[in-house]
């Protein structure tokens, strides 16, 4: 057990870099303020899938100012949970790649360069990913591509219950889901 608690984590290549050669069980980060590092402010890579790294915990957090790179990037997980925490100011607020069973609820993710956030299920679904209860909004900044709200690929993937408006991009994109992601009951606008 790895419990982060109560830091403030600024001015590196990564803020909190958890590679998966570090073989952590139950990583908990809480009540952190993660903010102006390079890369990414949260890095977790459990590469291959649950061989290192398992049960990453995320709450009461804010990652922010990491205009190069990810609030938090987060490869491979197969066992993740991130509540009550806000991504704002990066190039991608929360970026998931490559997960599965990762619930993601209650987060603000906002003013991001890119997106607000971005999830790449497994396309195992007996392995879900849950994206819910959020607010994404005003993403796109200051990007002259698309800007996306939130952008879902793989059939493990579901959005239910979030609020997405006001991205700021030039395709101004809310939801964009690909390979038979899903969304319900979502306030798009």
């Amino acid at each position: 057990f790895v419990t982060l608690a109560d830091l403030d984590v600024t001015g590196g290549a990564y803020g909190i870099r958890i590679p998966a050669s570090a073989v952590s069980r139950n990583i908990t980060v809480a009540g952190a303020e993660v903010f102006t590092n390079f890369s990414a402010g949260l890095y977790f890579d459990d590469f291959p899938a649950n061989i290192g790294n398992t049960g990453l915990v995320i709450d009461r957090s804010r990652f922010y100012g990491t205009a190069q790179g990810d609030g938090a990037y987060i490869a491979y997980a197969q066992q993740a949970t991130i509540s009550n925490s806000e991504f704002f100011s990066n190039s991608i607020g929360l970026n998931l790649q490559s997960v599965g069973n990762v619930t993601v609820t209650d987060v603000v993710s906002r003013n991001n360069r890119i997106a607000g956030i971005e999830v790449i299920g497994t396309n195992n679904t007996t392995q879900p990913v849950l994206i819910a209860d959020s607010a994404v909004f005003a993403n796109g900044v200051a990007y002259s591509a698309d800007g996306y709200g939130i952008r879902a690929y793989n059939q493990n993937v579901a959005l239910r219950n979030n609020e997405v408006y006001g991205q700021t991009g030039f395709g101004d994109i809310g939801v964009l889901l690909y390979w038979g992601a899903n969304a319900e009951g979502n306030a798009i606008s």
